[in-house]
């Protein structure tokens, strides 16, 4: 059932006011005929959330729209982006990103084929009084041929098949690649979003003439990656970016960058030998490369995952002058303070992995753990060293190639300093 939110406004909204703290469950069971205010229940909650600033009450939703739609902080970094007096975005959805567009745009045309989210909208959009965005019910095909040129195109291509984890372009709907020369006919400039998922190693060869990779990431986790198209830069190879939001941070890959690792013998040094069963001291006054005892200066520095999916990593070291602990993972390892773009966690030991002592020592604490190159995984390692979740302590376990007999340490840190 297509839900209409112009039908019906008053009833469903005067519902919705006087009903917000109610289960929709319970709802359905007083107006069982009523689904669509029971569904305004279930979404305005996760709205608030997503959009503290762009929703208001009285925009309608439905969960299928809401899922796939951008969050709040994606879509303003993306209006930033942006410079001109038009884009047309064809791939409309829930009409978020055309929002935000169209307050940096003097006309945004939301193109959007599917019935529901158009409704959506165009009632949202009408209600935030947006009167510089214009409708349209067709496909991005149909749009290319029939609206006038752009400054802008924006488009967000959905997997066909989305419980592959590997994927192209061609594999999604609209197809990108099958529309790029008309694209770029039509528009001056063009972004394409893309799956966090998604292999940057194949855009440049999917989409010839890129300028910019951006990959955007939202407290930690990549949201998505756009592609960008642009006529006011001339690069022989499209520059990659990892960007941070809030914030926001932003790394790029505009030269080569040497890898430096932490030496060998260092980490061997700082790994604790405490005798079976004894308290777990830390390291004490062994000392790490740059003369600081572990637990007073010395940090284990986990880079934004944006850093991490652009390959940035070793950009982000050589900026704050961190060293790599292996090269199995992404860890740094280096002074203790904030560092934009990651998360550091001061060191308090690094011990070998040795699951009967390290469960002894470490009873009764509640804990995070991160595996990184491990052969374990986070919930095996919950049950294994009989632990819980909480903020007692980081417990990282990764591999070290050659530095101890069975190749496997934990790091054990106190709570994050800062995130990006």
């Amino acid at each position: 059932m297509v839900f209409d939110p112009a039908e019906n406004t008053d009833l469903w909204m005067q519902r919705l006011k006087t009903y917000q703290s109610w289960d929709p469950q319970r709802y359905l069971l007083k107006f069982p005929a009523d689904v669509c205010t029971a569904e305004q229940l279930r979404c305005y909650p996760k709205a608030r959330r997503k959009f503290p600033t762009l929703h208001t009450d009285g925009m309608a939703y439905t969960r299928l729209a809401l899922e796939q739609s951008s969050g709040e902080a994606a879509a303003l970094f993306k209006s930033s982006l942006i410079t001109g007096a038009s884009l047309i975005d064809l791939t409309g959805g829930l009409g978020m990103d055309s929002l935000a567009f169209s307050r940096v745009a003097n006309h945004v045309y939301y193109v959007e084929p599917v019935r529901q989210p158009y409704l959506l909208a165009r009632r949202n959009h009408t209600l935030w009084g947006a009167a510089n965005i214009s409708w349209h019910a067709c496909d991005a095909r149909e749009a290319l041929h029939t609206l006038p040129g752009c400054d802008w195109a924006y488009i967000d291509p959905s997997r066909r098949h989305q419980d592959r984890r590997s994927f192209l372009l061609s594999d999604c709907e609209p197809d990108v690649t099958a529309m790029w020369d008309e694209l770029r006919s039509h528009s001056r400039n063009i972004m394409v979003k893309l799956s966090p998922l998604y292999d940057l190693k194949a855009l440049d060869r999917e989409l010839p003439g890129l300028t910019r990779i951006l990959v955007v990431s939202v407290q930690g986790e990549v949201k998505e990656i756009l592609a960008l198209s642009e006529s006011t830069r001339a690069v022989t190879e499209p520059e990659v970016h990892a960007v941070c939001l809030p914030g926001p941070v932003q790394f790029s890959a505009q030269s080569a960058v040497p890898e430096v690792q932490v030496p060998l013998a260092d980490v061997r040094a700082m790994i604790q030998t405490a005798a079976p069963g004894g308290p777990d001291t830390g390291i004490g006054k062994d000392v790490f490369t740059d003369g600081n005892p572990i637990g007073e200066n010395t940090a284990l520095v986990v880079p934004d995952a944006a850093v991490i999916k652009a390959g940035l990593t070793d950009q982000l070291a050589m900026h704050f002058n961190l060293k790599r602990l292996n090269y199995s993972t992404d860890f740094l390892v280096g002074r203790t303070r904030f560092h934009p773009g990651a998360t550091s966690y001061p060191i308090e030991n690094i011990r070998e992995y040795k699951p009967r002592q390290l469960k002894q020592d470490l009873r009764g604490l509640r804990v995070h753990i991160h595996p990184r190159s491990f052969p374990e995984d986070t919930r095996m390692l919950y049950r294994r060293l009989g632990l819980q979740m909480g903020e007692d302590a980081h417990l990282f376990f990764t591999r070290l190639e050659g530095g101890i007999e069975n190749g496997l340490i934990v790091i054990k840190t106190g709570p994050a300093i800062a995130s990006s």
